[in-house]
Protein backbone atom coordinates (compact mmCIF):
# COMPACT_ATOMS: atom_id res chain seq x y z
CA UNK A 1 0.00 0.00 0.00
CA UNK A 2 1.21 3.10 -1.43
CA UNK A 3 2.42 6.05 1.92
CA UNK A 4 0.58 9.23 1.66
CA UNK A 5 2.56 11.74 -0.48
CA UNK A 6 4.41 14.10 1.68
CA UNK A 7 2.87 17.51 1.51
CA UNK A 8 6.59 19.05 1.25
CA UNK A 9 6.37 17.64 -2.05
CA UNK A 10 3.79 19.89 -3.64
CA UNK A 11 5.48 22.73 -1.71
CA UNK A 12 8.21 22.58 -3.37
CA UNK A 13 6.82 22.27 -6.98
CA UNK A 14 6.80 18.64 -8.16
CA UNK A 15 3.46 19.11 -9.15
CA UNK A 16 4.71 21.07 -11.99
CA UNK A 17 6.40 17.70 -13.56
CA UNK A 18 4.95 16.39 -16.36
CA UNK A 19 3.03 12.77 -15.69
CA UNK A 20 2.54 13.66 -12.31
CA UNK A 21 5.64 12.39 -10.75
CA UNK A 22 4.99 13.32 -7.22
CA UNK A 23 2.47 10.31 -6.95
CA UNK A 24 4.74 8.29 -9.12
CA UNK A 25 7.95 8.54 -7.58
CA UNK A 26 5.02 7.89 -4.67
CA UNK A 27 4.45 4.64 -5.80
CA UNK A 28 7.52 3.96 -6.33
CA UNK A 29 8.52 4.76 -3.06
CA UNK A 30 9.77 0.87 -1.90
CA UNK A 31 11.74 0.11 -4.82
CA UNK A 32 13.75 3.56 -3.77
CA UNK A 33 13.48 2.27 -0.25
CA UNK A 34 14.96 -1.19 -0.99
CA UNK A 35 17.87 -0.23 -2.25
CA UNK A 36 18.59 2.97 -0.14
CA UNK A 37 21.74 2.83 2.14
CA UNK A 38 21.64 2.61 5.86
CA UNK A 39 20.53 6.48 6.76
CA UNK A 40 19.48 7.22 3.53
CA UNK A 41 16.07 9.79 3.60
CA UNK A 42 14.41 8.68 0.52
CA UNK A 43 12.09 12.30 0.84
CA UNK A 44 14.99 14.21 0.95
CA UNK A 45 16.18 12.82 -2.58
CA UNK A 46 12.74 13.01 -3.57
CA UNK A 47 12.70 17.25 -2.06
CA UNK A 48 16.12 17.60 -3.94
CA UNK A 49 14.44 16.77 -7.52
CA UNK A 50 12.15 19.42 -6.81
CA UNK A 51 14.38 22.12 -5.70
CA UNK A 52 16.11 20.98 -9.27
CA UNK A 53 13.07 21.17 -11.22
CA UNK A 54 11.86 24.69 -9.58
CA UNK A 55 15.41 26.00 -10.61
CA UNK A 56 15.11 24.23 -14.42
CA UNK A 57 12.47 23.51 -15.68
CA UNK A 58 13.73 22.03 -18.73
CA UNK A 59 14.14 18.98 -15.93
CA UNK A 60 10.04 19.02 -14.97
CA UNK A 61 9.43 18.86 -18.20
CA UNK A 62 11.54 15.33 -17.80
CA UNK A 63 9.61 12.09 -18.47
CA UNK A 64 8.72 11.11 -14.81
CA UNK A 65 10.19 7.34 -15.17
CA UNK A 66 13.56 8.99 -16.58
CA UNK A 67 13.72 11.20 -13.14
CA UNK A 68 12.93 7.98 -11.21
CA UNK A 69 16.07 6.25 -12.71
CA UNK A 70 18.17 9.29 -11.50
CA UNK A 71 16.59 8.51 -8.27
CA UNK A 72 17.09 4.91 -8.07
CA UNK A 73 20.88 5.50 -9.69
CA UNK A 74 21.78 8.19 -7.32
CA UNK A 75 20.66 6.49 -4.43
CA UNK A 76 22.53 3.00 -5.46
CA UNK A 77 25.84 4.67 -5.96
CA UNK A 78 25.30 6.59 -2.88
CA UNK A 79 25.70 10.02 -4.09
CA UNK A 80 23.80 13.18 -2.94
CA UNK A 81 21.69 15.21 -5.06
CA UNK A 82 21.63 17.65 -2.37
CA UNK A 83 23.23 21.23 -4.40
CA UNK A 84 25.28 22.53 -0.79
CA UNK A 85 27.12 19.04 -1.30
CA UNK A 86 27.99 19.46 -5.28
CA UNK A 87 27.90 15.47 -5.62
CA UNK A 88 25.40 14.81 -8.22
CA UNK A 89 23.15 16.83 -10.83
CA UNK A 90 20.18 16.22 -12.93
CA UNK A 91 20.99 16.68 -16.30
CA UNK A 92 17.32 17.31 -19.16
CA UNK A 93 18.61 16.25 -22.33
CA UNK A 94 14.86 16.61 -24.36
CA UNK A 95 12.52 14.64 -22.38
CA UNK A 96 14.62 12.64 -20.28
CA UNK A 97 16.16 13.29 -17.72
CA UNK A 98 20.23 12.32 -16.67
CA UNK A 99 22.56 11.84 -13.77
CA UNK A 100 26.01 13.39 -13.63
CA UNK A 101 28.49 12.46 -10.99
CA UNK A 102 30.76 15.43 -9.75
CA UNK A 103 34.46 14.77 -9.55
CA UNK A 104 33.63 15.64 -6.02
CA UNK A 105 31.81 12.35 -5.57
CA UNK A 106 34.82 10.58 -7.29
CA UNK A 107 37.09 11.53 -4.54
CA UNK A 108 34.81 10.88 -1.76
CA UNK A 109 34.09 7.56 -2.68
CA UNK A 110 37.81 6.82 -3.90
CA UNK A 111 39.11 7.70 -0.12
CA UNK A 112 35.98 5.64 1.59
CA UNK A 113 36.89 2.69 -0.99
CA UNK A 114 40.46 3.10 -1.07
CA UNK A 115 41.56 3.28 2.86
CA UNK A 116 45.50 4.13 2.60
CA UNK A 117 44.51 7.01 0.27
CA UNK A 118 44.23 10.64 2.11
CA UNK A 119 43.12 13.13 -0.41
CA UNK A 120 42.96 13.56 -4.34
CA UNK A 121 43.04 17.33 -5.56
CA UNK A 122 43.13 18.30 -9.29
CA UNK A 123 44.35 21.28 -11.07
CA UNK A 124 44.27 23.32 -13.98
CA UNK A 125 47.45 25.18 -15.59
CA UNK A 126 46.83 27.59 -17.81
CA UNK A 127 49.22 29.20 -20.52
CA UNK A 128 50.38 32.34 -18.40
CA UNK A 129 51.73 29.56 -15.51
CA UNK A 130 54.62 28.10 -14.70
CA UNK A 131 54.28 23.87 -14.50
CA UNK A 132 57.43 21.58 -14.79
CA UNK A 133 56.83 17.83 -14.39
CA UNK A 134 59.14 15.83 -13.71
CA UNK A 135 58.74 11.85 -15.32
CA UNK A 136 61.82 10.79 -13.90
CA UNK A 137 63.09 9.81 -10.96
CA UNK A 138 61.91 12.56 -9.29
CA UNK A 139 58.52 11.81 -10.61
CA UNK A 140 57.20 14.77 -9.48
CA UNK A 141 54.83 18.19 -10.46
CA UNK A 142 56.18 21.34 -9.68
CA UNK A 143 53.09 24.38 -10.37
CA UNK A 144 54.10 28.09 -9.87
CA UNK A 145 49.84 29.62 -10.55
CA UNK A 146 49.86 33.50 -11.98
CA UNK A 147 48.22 35.28 -9.67
CA UNK A 148 46.30 38.34 -10.56
CA UNK A 149 45.95 39.53 -14.54
CA UNK A 150 45.11 37.44 -17.02
CA UNK A 151 45.92 33.27 -16.42
CA UNK A 152 45.85 32.55 -20.25
CA UNK A 153 43.83 29.32 -21.48
CA UNK A 154 43.97 26.25 -20.09
CA UNK A 155 46.71 24.18 -21.62
CA UNK A 156 47.11 21.04 -18.79
CA UNK A 157 45.26 19.35 -15.89
CA UNK A 158 46.95 16.98 -13.39
CA UNK A 159 45.68 15.17 -10.54
CA UNK A 160 47.49 13.94 -7.03
CA UNK A 161 47.05 11.30 -5.12
CA UNK A 162 48.45 11.89 -1.63
CA UNK A 163 48.62 8.66 0.80
CA UNK A 164 48.61 8.05 4.81
CA UNK A 165 51.93 6.65 3.77
CA UNK A 166 53.58 9.76 2.95
CA UNK A 167 54.07 8.52 -0.84
CA UNK A 168 52.26 11.03 -3.96
CA UNK A 169 51.16 9.49 -7.09
CA UNK A 170 49.97 11.82 -10.39
CA UNK A 171 48.53 11.41 -13.39
CA UNK A 172 48.13 14.41 -16.19
CA UNK A 173 46.97 15.17 -19.46
CA UNK A 174 47.69 18.24 -22.08
CA UNK A 175 44.01 19.95 -21.86
CA UNK A 176 43.77 19.80 -25.70
CA UNK A 177 43.51 16.07 -24.96
CA UNK A 178 40.21 17.06 -23.58
CA UNK A 179 39.25 19.07 -26.27
CA UNK A 180 39.63 16.84 -29.27
CA UNK A 181 37.30 14.16 -26.89
CA UNK A 182 34.89 16.35 -27.04
CA UNK A 183 35.27 17.09 -30.58
CA UNK A 184 34.95 13.30 -31.35
CA UNK A 185 32.11 12.69 -29.11
CA UNK A 186 29.50 15.37 -29.78
CA UNK A 187 26.62 13.53 -28.26
CA UNK A 188 27.62 14.87 -25.07
CA UNK A 189 27.55 18.66 -25.93
CA UNK A 190 24.68 18.04 -28.82
CA UNK A 191 21.01 16.71 -29.37
CA UNK A 192 19.32 15.94 -32.29
CA UNK A 193 15.97 18.93 -33.15
CA UNK A 194 14.08 18.18 -36.82
CA UNK A 195 17.31 16.69 -38.09
CA UNK A 196 19.84 19.13 -37.21
CA UNK A 197 22.67 18.43 -34.12
CA UNK A 198 21.76 21.48 -31.85
CA UNK A 199 23.58 22.50 -28.64
CA UNK A 200 22.83 21.50 -25.77
CA UNK A 201 22.80 24.48 -23.19
CA UNK A 202 22.69 22.05 -20.13
CA UNK A 203 25.90 19.92 -20.74
CA UNK A 204 28.00 19.72 -18.36
CA UNK A 205 30.81 20.30 -21.03
CA UNK A 206 29.38 23.18 -22.53
CA UNK A 207 28.55 25.07 -19.06
CA UNK A 208 31.74 23.62 -16.90
CA UNK A 209 34.60 22.22 -19.60
CA UNK A 210 37.23 22.85 -16.88
CA UNK A 211 35.97 21.16 -14.65
CA UNK A 212 34.66 18.34 -17.08
CA UNK A 213 38.49 18.00 -18.16
CA UNK A 214 39.51 17.14 -14.33
CA UNK A 215 36.51 14.80 -13.98
CA UNK A 216 38.22 12.96 -16.67
CA UNK A 217 41.76 12.66 -15.62
CA UNK A 218 40.23 12.09 -12.15
CA UNK A 219 38.61 8.53 -13.40
CA UNK A 220 41.09 7.57 -15.96
CA UNK A 221 43.34 7.71 -13.06
CA UNK A 222 40.88 6.15 -10.56
CA UNK A 223 40.77 2.91 -12.89
CA UNK A 224 44.81 2.81 -12.82
CA UNK A 225 44.95 3.06 -9.16
CA UNK A 226 42.18 0.45 -8.47
CA UNK A 227 38.12 0.19 -7.92
CA UNK A 228 36.92 -2.79 -6.92
CA UNK A 229 33.68 -4.12 -8.87
CA UNK A 230 30.56 -3.90 -6.66
CA UNK A 231 31.87 -0.67 -5.00
CA UNK A 232 29.95 2.34 -5.41
CA UNK A 233 33.15 3.93 -6.93
CA UNK A 234 32.74 0.95 -9.58
CA UNK A 235 29.64 1.67 -10.06
CA UNK A 236 29.88 5.47 -10.80
CA UNK A 237 32.57 4.94 -13.15
CA UNK A 238 30.77 2.63 -15.23
CA UNK A 239 27.80 5.01 -15.04
CA UNK A 240 30.17 7.60 -16.09
CA UNK A 241 31.92 5.66 -19.18
CA UNK A 242 28.04 4.82 -20.52
CA UNK A 243 27.13 8.72 -20.36
CA UNK A 244 30.33 10.12 -22.19
CA UNK A 245 29.60 7.36 -24.79
CA UNK A 246 25.95 8.70 -25.33
CA UNK A 247 24.41 6.04 -24.01
CA UNK A 248 20.74 6.94 -22.92
CA UNK A 249 18.84 4.43 -20.61
CA UNK A 250 16.08 2.82 -22.52
CA UNK A 251 12.75 4.64 -21.17
CA UNK A 252 10.71 1.38 -20.81
CA UNK A 253 13.09 -0.03 -18.16
CA UNK A 254 11.97 -0.03 -14.34
CA UNK A 255 13.98 -1.53 -11.82
CA UNK A 256 17.63 -1.11 -10.69
CA UNK A 257 18.17 -4.43 -11.78
CA UNK A 258 17.09 -3.69 -15.39
CA UNK A 259 19.48 -0.58 -15.10
CA UNK A 260 22.19 -2.50 -14.73
CA UNK A 261 21.75 -4.91 -17.99
CA UNK A 262 21.25 -1.75 -19.89
CA UNK A 263 24.57 -1.66 -20.88
CA UNK A 264 24.87 -4.78 -21.98
CA UNK A 265 21.78 -5.19 -24.03
CA UNK A 266 22.84 -1.68 -25.64
CA UNK A 267 25.90 -3.73 -27.05
CA UNK A 268 23.68 -6.15 -28.46
CA UNK A 269 21.94 -3.86 -30.33
CA UNK A 270 24.31 -2.25 -31.58
CA UNK A 271 26.07 -5.32 -32.92
CA UNK A 272 22.64 -6.52 -34.26
CA UNK A 273 22.49 -2.93 -35.99
CA UNK A 274 25.86 -3.44 -37.98
CA UNK A 275 24.81 -7.08 -38.84
CA UNK A 276 20.99 -6.04 -40.50
CA UNK A 277 21.09 -5.36 -44.27
CA UNK A 278 21.72 -1.20 -44.12
CA UNK A 279 23.59 -1.27 -41.51
CA UNK A 280 22.47 1.97 -39.00
CA UNK A 281 20.02 2.72 -41.99
CA UNK A 282 17.14 -0.40 -40.36
CA UNK A 283 14.16 1.31 -38.17
CA UNK A 284 14.41 1.11 -34.38
CA UNK A 285 11.55 -1.99 -34.98
CA UNK A 286 13.23 -3.48 -36.77
CA UNK A 287 16.57 -3.77 -34.51
CA UNK A 288 14.25 -4.32 -31.40
CA UNK A 289 12.73 -7.67 -33.04
CA UNK A 290 16.45 -8.46 -33.67
CA UNK A 291 17.81 -7.50 -30.29
CA UNK A 292 14.82 -9.99 -28.90
CA UNK A 293 15.95 -12.82 -30.80
CA UNK A 294 19.31 -12.41 -30.03
CA UNK A 295 18.75 -12.01 -26.12
CA UNK A 296 16.25 -14.98 -25.97
CA UNK A 297 19.02 -17.44 -27.74
CA UNK A 298 21.59 -15.92 -25.14
CA UNK A 299 18.82 -17.11 -22.76
CA UNK A 300 18.30 -20.38 -23.60
CA UNK A 301 22.21 -20.94 -24.35
CA UNK A 302 22.28 -19.86 -20.30
CA UNK A 303 20.17 -22.29 -19.68
CA UNK A 304 21.26 -24.82 -21.25
CA UNK A 305 24.68 -24.22 -19.45
CA UNK A 306 23.62 -24.75 -15.83
CA UNK A 307 21.66 -27.63 -17.02
CA UNK A 308 24.85 -29.53 -17.92
CA UNK A 309 26.57 -28.16 -14.60
CA UNK A 310 24.22 -29.60 -12.58
CA UNK A 311 24.58 -33.16 -14.31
Amino acid sequence: MSKKIDPTFQSAKLTTFTGGIAEYLNEKREALETIAHKGVDVDKFVKWVAVAASENEKIAQCTSSSIYKCLLQAIDFGVSLNPAQQEAYLIPRKTKCTLLVDYKALIRLAIEARPDLESVSSRIVYAEETCEIDRGTANSIKHLAHIGGNRGEPVHVYVIFRYKSGSVQFDDMPYQEYLDWLAANKSVTMYRRNGSLVVNPDSPHVKSPKEMAKKMLIRRALKLIGARKGTSLQKVISHEDRADSGKVLDADIDTLEEIREEPQRQLVAAEVEESLPGGAGNGEAEVEVEVRRVEKQNSKGARKVRAEARI
